[in-house]
């Protein structure tokens, strides 16, 4: 991997999802980014199929993305998150708590604002 290369990981977006290929090959387009870790899905054969397409190894897929966020820290640049809005919050939230800085879309930063209990740290 090129010295300059960003290492990506990314929860949800199985090849099953309607996002997820969309943002798997955008996140390829310019060469800064390689997927190199995720939990795309709680479905186990979708979640290996995915991780094979995407040639994420298999001691870097996740059967859930809580264990993803902690063994992960540390190793990437960047955490993707492919999952419906209504997860966005609870999961930047931890992301955030285990060092990850978020990078929010308009959307998620309404449903927090709107009284989400992880707006408030707690």
């Amino acid at each position: 991997m090129p010295e300059n290369t960003l290492k990506l990981g990314i929860i949800g977006g199985a090849l099953d999802s309607a996002i997820g290929r969309s943002h798997h090959i955008a996140s390829q387009m310019d060469g800064r980014f390689r997927i190199v870790a995720g939990c795309f899905s709680l479905i186990s054969k979708v979640n290996e199929d995915t991780a094979a397409l995407l040639d994420v190894p298999a001691e870097r897929l996740y059967s859930d993305w809580r264990t993803f966020l902690k063994s992960e820290q540390g190793k990437l640049d960047a955490v993707l998150l492919l999952t419906p809005t209504p997860m966005h919050a609870e999961m930047a939230a931890e992301a955030l708590a285990a060092g990850f800085l978020p990078h929010f879309r308009e959307s998620t930063l309404r449903f927090i604002s709107r009284g989400s209990r992880y707006s408030s740290g707690s």
